[in-house]
C-alpha cells in the first residue's frame, strides 16, 4: 500500500527563496509602499512553486472583516512567520484608525525576513516584531504600566501553546472584555484543550454552565492548499 506523502509546509529553505524572488524582481519599486501587491506576488511564487505556511486570502479575509468592524486599536499575533498576516492586518489595523500591530516570532530567522518584507511595505512604523518565546514575550509585554491591551489576538504559531499562551493574556489583563481572539489551524488534536477552553470551557479548570461562558466562540472550516481541511475559531472575550 502506498504511503500519503506528508506536506512539507516550512524548514527547507522557501522562506528565504520567496525573499530572494521578491527583492529581484526588476519591478521591485512598483511593490514598495503597497501590501496587497507584496501579498498578491507572495501568494503566486507559492502556488507556482511551494506551499508557504501563510494565512491566505480566505481565511484571511474572514480576520480583515473583523478588522474593518471592530476598528481595534491594538492588534497582536502570535506566531508572525514571513510577515504576510502582520502585513495583511497591519495594513488593515492602519486604515482602520488602530495605533499598534505586534507579531510575536520565535524563529529569528523567520523574523528577520518578516522585517524585510514589512519594511518593503512600509509599514515597519506600525508593526512591531518580537521575536523570541511568545510566552517570555508576552509576560514581559503584560509587565508594563499601564497593562496594554490588545483588541484582537491572533494565535498561529505552535499549536499546543494556544491554551498557554491565550491563559497568560488572561491572567496579566492583556485581553479584557469585549477582545477577540482568532485560532487557526484548531482541527487537530494539538489544540483540544484550547477548543475545550473557548468553545464549552474546560470542565477541569472550572465550574461550567452554558450561561456562564467566558467566551462567545464559533468554528469555520478552511480547505488549505495542500487540499486538506482545517479549522478556525473566532471567539469575543466576554
Amino acid at each position: 500500500m502506498e504511503v500519503p506523502t506528508q506536506t512539507v509546509w516550512f524548514g527547507d529553505g522557501r522562506e528565504q527563496e520567496v525573499l530572494h524572488h521578491i527583492f529581484n524582481l526588476p519591478r521591485l519599486e512598483q511593490l514598495r509602499g503597497r501590501p496587497e501587491a507584496i501579498l498578491a506576488e507572495i501568494d503566486n511564487w507559492s502556488q507556482k512553486n511551494k506551499i508557504l505556511m501563510t494565512i491566505g486570502q480566505e481565511r484571511g479575509s474572514i480576520i480583515t472583516n473583523l478588522i474593518v468592524n471592530t476598528k481595534p486599536k491594538v492588534m497582536a499575533e502570535l506566531g508572525g512567520y514571513i510577515g504576510y498576516s502582520a502585513i495583511k492586518f497591519g495594513s488593515a489595523v492602519r486604515n482602520s484608525g488602530g495605533t499598534r500591530y505586534l507579531s510575536f516570532e520565535q524563529n529569528v530567522e523567520w523574523a528577520s525576513i518578516a522585517t524585510k518584507l514589512i519594511g518593503l511595505a512600509g509599514l515597519q512604523d506600525f508593526v512591531t516584531i518580537v521575536p523570541g518565546s511568545s510566552s517570555e514575550s508576552l509576560m514581559i509585554f503584560g509587565s508594563q504600566q499601564p497593562v496594554p491591551q490588545i483588541d484582537i489576538l491572533f494565535l498561529d504559531h505552535a499549536e499546543t501553546l494556544y491554551r498557554r499562551d491565550l491563559g497568560i493574556c488572561e491572567q496579566l489583563g492583556l485581553i479584557t472584555s469585549g477582545a477577540y481572539v482568532v485560532a487557526d489551524n484548531v482541527s487537530g488534536p494539538r489544540t483540544r484543550d484550547y477548543v475545550a477552553w473557548v468553545m464549552q470551557g474546560d470542565k477541569n479548570e472550572r465550574s461550567f454552565e452554558a450561561e456562564n461562558k467566558i467566551y462567545d466562540s464559533y468554528m469555520s472550516s478552511h480547505t488549505l492548499p495542500n487540499g486538506e481541511t482545517d479549522g478556525m475559531i473566532v471567539s469575543r472575550y466576554k
